[in-house]
């Protein structure tokens, strides 16, 4: 319940800023900001994975967890390379995110199926 509402204030914040800015800049804020926020959500969601494979690790679940941590983290990573070419600190190939879209598909995919594989 918490997470919610801080994501609640954190969206109405972005939403402030944005009406406050005007044109093209403004949306290239707001795409920074969003880009900014989800990248912090993304990389929080590393944090959980990587506990719950260390909390995992020796037991069945493992292998799949491992997965799903490596797709989330490929995400976040992912994620990280756009809000940096966003923000101009760098360039970035226009392939580059179906590229991770595709790796963090494969990961999920795999982690899926192993977990499917191993509680069936």
């Amino acid at each position: 319940m918490g997470l919610l509402k801080v994501l609640t204030i954190s969206l109405l914040l972005v939403a402030v800023a944005f009406c406050q800015t005007g044109g093209s800049v403004g949306t290239e804020n707001f795409i920074i900001i969003v880009d900014t926020l989800s990248l912090f959500i993304l990389l929080g969601a590393t944090l959980f994975a990587w506990e719950l494979y260390k909390m995992m690790r020796g037991g069945q679940l493992a292998k799949s967890w491992g997965y799903i941590t490596v797709g989330i983290l490929a995400f976040s990573l992912g994620k990280l390379a756009e809000v940096g070419a966003n923000a101009q600190l760098w360039i970035i190939p226009v392939w580059f995110s179906n590229v991770v879209t595709l790796v963090v598909a494969i990961m999920l995919i795999l982690g899926v199926f192993s977990q499917r594989k191993t509680l069936s």
